[in-house]
């Protein structure tokens, strides 16, 4: 009976974070950036994903820009429905993988793994780094990718069994085309680790394999695809991000230097949480050890490089970041390497079936009050919505004003949790059921 209570609180816990994800994707509403992306309007997914290989040149970009004018202003029984179930699964991968690398093998039905992906979920969704995965489909589309892709090239750069070079030359390129600037952590990572363990590890072939698939898919961004040009030649990305292009620092390297400093403080300062999680807990259980003699666990090599190499991994990237103040969304592939390395310290640190018993009820109920509050945040909005869109949907004018307010969305003071609102300044007026629609004053 007792182990039947513990498989059903093993598949709670693995769940919980479908159900939360399930709740975001079906009950949300289109935000001001997705109408503008073209939500609700004529299907043109191939010139869609051009246009945004031409914008960025990233595979997030070129999914999100594709799919969207297949979305409803809010759930239809449409093919939208295949896509935002597809956004579910991708969303749940995301922590899967996170602590499969973590565990270094495949999750089991029980309690320890359980709340290991249930903690990885919390520790991402109650953070500023989880908004970009529910609050509006222009992010979601983006970061789902982002955030999957590295995690599957890694997961599979750290498998034991052998791959074809091809498989992985194909992994990589995917990988490296996910965002503008993890190919580059990725790589230098993947460069260094070589070189500082190249006598203790035997890099394989399929890893190198892997490598060059990465630089591939780097070469393809920023030879045919714009590269940072999108932030190189955009004025407003110029002031939001405080980009510094590296000839501001050859012309006046005094304050070059001084910008990229204050951008490394503030852009490692965001990802700080993570790393704290692994290292108190590890410094706290190493010292109890040692006042009571205790014989620590010695973790077996493969760990300890895979820990380096997800460690030098989040340095790297965070470095590849100094160009600019990178906003808290841009963060989030160093912010998950980071929750890999805090799963993996607390996993193996953690042995007392009793503490991870009490863990996984902690992590339930704490998961439980999230999805409550979004489902509460959502219905909310999804009626308030709804009303302005049927109105707008039934007037017989071309045009017509609706308040702000009407159109603003909740959410909590701690926790987020709420959506993008559903029309926003930067985009209006806006066209929506073939209407033009505007702020009244």
């Amino acid at each position: 009976m007792k182990s039947q209570v513990k498989k059903i609180l093993a598949i709670t816990l693995y769940c919980l974070p479908v159900i939360f994800f399930l709740v975001c994707y079906f009950l949300l509403t289109t935000s001001g950036e997705d109408i503008h992306q073209g939500a609700h309007t004529s299907v043109n997914i191939f010139g869609d994903a051009i246009s945004a290989f031409n914008h960025s040149g990233r595979i997030s970009d070129m999914y999100a820009w594709a799919i969207i004018n297949l979305f409803d202003y809010q759930f239809s029984w449409g093919i939208d429905l295949i896509f935002r179930l597809l956004d579910v699964l991708m969303a749940a991968a995301i922590f899967y993988f996170i602590v499969r690398i973590a565990l270094g093998r495949r999750p089991r039905i029980d309690i320890k793994d359980g709340a290991m992906f249930c903690l990885s979920f919390l520790l991402v969704i109650a953070t500023q780094h989880g908004r970009v995965l529910y609050a509006g489909w222009s992010a979601i589309h983006n970061y789902l990718l982002i955030g999957l892709l590295p995690l599957i090239f890694s997961w599979l750069y750290f498998e034991k069994r052998k791959l074809p070079a091809i498989v992985m030359i194909f992994v990589g390129i995917i990988a490296g085309m996910s965002s503008n600037l993890v190919a580059i952590g990725l790589i230098s990572s993947a460069v260094i680790f070589s070189l500082v363990y190249r006598k203790k590890v035997k890099i394989e072939k399929w890893q190198i394999a892997g490598i060059v698939g990465v630089l591939i898919g780097l070469i393809i961004m920023y030879g045919l695809g714009p590269g940072l040009n999108s932030y190189t030649e955009n004025t407003e990305y110029i002031t939001e991000y405080d980009y510094l292009a590296f000839s501001d620092i050859l012309a006046n390297p005094i304050q070059g230097v001084g910008t990229l400093l204050n951008h490394v403080i503030l852009n490692f300062g965001r990802v700080v949480l993570p790393l704290l999680v692994v290292f108190i807990p590890t410094l706290i259980y190493i010292l109890v050890a040692k006042i009571k003699h205790l014989k620590l666990p010695k973790w077996t090599r493969p760990e300890i490089m895979r820990g380096v190499a997800i460690l030098t991994f989040i340095v790297t990237y965070l470095l590849a970041l100094t160009q600019l103040r990178a906003p808290t969304r841009v963060l989030l592939p160093g912010y998950l390497a980071g929750v890999i390395l805090a799963i993996m310290a607390i996993s193996h640190y953690l042995k007392s079936r009793q503490v991870f018993l009490a863990l996984g009820i902690a992590l339930i109920l704490l998961s439980g009050m999230i999805i409550t509050m979004r489902l509460y945040l959502a219905i909310d909005y999804l009626k308030k919505s709804g009303n302005i869109l049927a109105e707008i949907q039934s007037s017989s004018e071309s045009s017509l004003c609706v308040p702000q307010e009407a159109v603003r969305s909740k959410t909590f003071p701690v926790l987020y949790l709420g959506q993008e609102d559903m029309l926003a300044d930067w985009a209006m007026p806006e066209l929506i059921y073939g209407k033009e629609i505007y702020f009244c004053e």
